[in-house]
C-alpha cells in the first residue's frame, strides 16, 4: 500500500513539474509581447503627437528645370503640401507668377522668395557710358553683379551706385548702364578722386546674385548738389540738404586726416 501511494505522489509531483516548466517559457514569452506592445503603443503615441503638432503649409515648385533670369508664369508652378513643425516661408501663387528666377532650378524644387525677383523696368534716364575710373575685379564678366564705390584715404567707405553690371569691356574701360543720378554721383566721386589723394573707385562683387542691393550713401560734392537741385533730367529730385550736412562731415574728417583746418591753413603736412 505504501509503495502505491508514493508512486501516486511521485506521478502528482512529475504532473505539478511539468506544468511549471511549461509555465515558465510561456510568462517569459507572454512577458515580452507585453512588453513589446507597451513600447509600440508608446511609440504611435509619439507619432501621433509629432503629426499633430507639424503644420501645413502650400507651397509651390516649378514643373519642369528653369534657367537664371527665365519669367515665372501659371504652367510653370505645381502646388505641393508641405509638413514641418518649424516655420515656413510661404508664397502665394500671386508672389510667383510674373516673376523672374535669379538662379537655375530642377524641377520639384520648393521656390522661396530668396530665388525670385521683380523686373522694375528701365527707367527713362538711364544710358550707356564708357568708365574709365572704375577698378573692376580680373576677369568680370557681364554675369556679375557689383556695387560701385569710393574709398578715401582716411578710410571712409562710400556706395555710389548698386545692382550694376559690365555690358561690355573695351581697352579704355567698361560700358555701364547708369540713370541721371548715378552718373552724376560718379562724376562727383571721380573729381574726389582728383583732389583727394589715395581715393578710389572700384567695384565690389556680390557673393549670390540674388542678394538685397546694398544703399547708396555717397553724399556728392556741393558742385554737384547746386546741378541736382535743378537738373530737368533727373526722374526724382535728389536730397540735397540732407546731403550738405554729410557733405560737410565727409570733408570736415578729410581735412582733419589731412592736416588742415577748413579755411586753408595747414597744421600738418603728411606728404
Amino acid at each position: 500500500m505504501a509503495i502505491i501511494r508514493q508512486k501516486k505522489r511521485n506521478l502528482i509531483l512529475a504532473m505539478l513539474l511539468g506544468i511549471v516548466i511549461t509555465a515558465v517559457p510561456t510568462g517569459v514569452y507572454s512577458g515580452v509581447i507585453t512588453y513589446k506592445k507597451a513600447a509600440m503603443d508608446k511609440e504611435m503615441e509619439n507619432l501621433k503627437e509629432k503629426i499633430n503638432s507639424e503644420k501645413v503649409y502650400t507651397a509651390y515648385c516649378l514643373t519642369h528645370p528653369m534657367s537664371k533670369g527665365e519669367l515665372i508664369r501659371a504652367e510653370d508652378l505645381e502646388e505641393i503640401s508641405v509638413k514641418t513643425k518649424s516655420s515656413f516661408e510661404v508664397l502665394d501663387r500671386s508672389d510667383l507668377e510674373g516673376r523672374y528666377l535669379s538662379v537655375g532650378m530642377d524641377a520639384g524644387i520648393i521656390i522661396t522668395n530668396s530665388v525670385i525677383y521683380q523686373d522694375c523696368g528701365l527707367l527713362d534716364n538711364v544710358r550707356t557710358y564708357l568708365y574709365d575710373y572704375i577698378v573692376l575685379p580680373e576677369g568680370i564678366s557681364s554675369d556679375d553683379i557689383f556695387d560701385i564705390r569710393i574709398r578715401f584715404p582716411n578710410g571712409e567707405d562710400y556706395v555710389i551706385a548698386v545692382g550694376k553690371k559690365v555690358e561690355s569691356m573695351v581697352e579704355s574701360g567698361a560700358f555701364i548702364n547708369a540713370s541721371e543720378e548715378e552718373n552724376l554721383l560718379l562724376s562727383s566721386a571721380y573729381v574726389d578722386t582728383t583732389v583727394y589723394e589715395g581715393a578710389k573707385i572700384y567695384a565690389s562683387l556680390y557673393v549670390a546674385d540674388y542678394q538685397e542691393a546694398s544703399c547708396v550713401n555717397y553724399p556728392f560734392n556741393l558742385y554737384t548738389t547746386e546741378l541736382a537741385a535743378w537738373d530737368p533730367n533727373l526722374v526724382e529730385q535728389m536730397e540735397t540738404e540732407t546731403n550738405r550736412l554729410n557733405r560737410q562731415i565727409l570733408e570736415k574728417n578729410l581735412f582733419d586726416f589731412m592736416g588742415i583746418v577748413m579755411g586753408g591753413e595747414t597744421l600738418i603736412d603728411i606728404y
